[in-house]
């Protein structure tokens, strides 16, 4: 499949593990280039720092964060401007069937197991930011 990925892209990595969250944001950055990928350690924060002007391409969400969990994130993230239209990606150490289930049930357009993958984490990518829906954990 040609590479159709929007440039440039904005990703948004919503993680408190910091280990993760370096992981998740060099590989993007090693993968994709020089775009921009920010992290953040906290639901609460990423929403309050929004911009509607410019919203993320991709935003990959662990769902197990403190205080605001992943699905409250993306709850509220979809009712924010700019917010319905935004990939976003629940990223997961619960991978039963039933955890997808419910995060397919919540809205998110995709799902990646942790530990992510590594040698398939920027094809994984690649197909997300193409439109393909991916569900894979494992």
């Amino acid at each position: 499949m040609p590479e159709i990925i929007e440039k440039p892209i904005r990703v948004a990595v919503v993680e408190d593990n910091l280990d993760n969250a370096d992981l998740i944001c060099s590989l993007i950055e090693l993968d994709f280039g020089p775009h921009k990928v920010r992290h953040w350690v906290a639901g609460e924060v990423f929403l309050s720092e929004w911009n509607s002007d410019q919203p993320p391409t991709l935003v990959l969400l662990d769902l197990q964060l403190p205080q605001l969990d992943g699905y409250a994130v993306l709850n509220r993230l979809r009712q924010l401007p700019g917010g319905a239209g935004t990939k976003v990606i629940a990223v997961s150490a619960n991978v039963l069937g039933t955890d997808l289930d419910a995060a397919q049930a919540a809205g998110f357009d995709g799902f990646l197991g942790k530990p992510l993958k590594i040698q398939r984490f920027s094809e994984q990518i690649r197909r997300i930011l193409n439109g393909e829906f991916v569900w894979e954990p494992h």
